[in-house]
């Protein structure tokens, strides 16, 4: 008769599928996206599934258009039986698409006190620019002209609508 130490250790499980991610709109953290359809297995041969969940690492990002089927992000899976599995990581793309306007976005229409005489000298929201070729249109008193703003911001390119025809009327 003999007495003799085994040392278990926690198995680390195998990611046979990643998860996929639902789609998500510019401005919206990682964390509005879900994690499904995913596979683990206890190890590449064998096939007996190991329960758990997918979370983001960081949870918080908030991906851009650029980064869209592109960039890769950190996925956690944490075993519901965590006494006897580890942790494991995979990086996964998921899809960002473009929000509805941006912000700051002006009105069609606009009335500007006689002082303005080109469209040049109407002023903008934070962001926002005459198009080249309608900066030097003049504004005449009481007869609309039509000018398109465009979107300038940083962030430029998220924005399904980044410009708007603006109907421009000197009193």
């Amino acid at each position: 008769e003999k007495t003799i130490s085994v040392n278990v250790s926690k198995a680390t499980p195998y990611i046979k599928t990643a998860p996929t991610a639902t789609a998500i709109t510019y401005g919206e953290a990682l964390s509005a996206s879900t994690l499904k359809n995913a596979a683990v297995w206890y190890s590449e041969s064998d096939q007996k599934e190991v329960e758990g969940t997918f979370t983001w690492k960081e949870a918080a990002t908030k991906p851009t258009v650029a980064d869209s089927d592109k960039t890769k992000y950190d996925v956690v899976f944490t075993p519901t039986d965590a006494e006897n599995y580890n942790t494991v990581e995979t990086k996964i793309t998921l899809t960002v698409n473009k929000a509805a306007s941006a912000p700051g976005l002006p009105n069609n229409t606009m009335e500007v006190d006689y002082g303005k005489k080109k469209v040049s000298d109407v002023t903008l929201p934070e962001g926002w620019a005459w198009q080249d070729e309608d900066q030097d249109k003049a504004l005449t008193v009481g007869t609309a002209v039509a000018a398109t703003a465009v979107y300038t911001g940083e962030d430029k390119g998220n924005y399904e609508t980044e410009s708007v025809e603006i109907s421009i009327t000197r009193k």
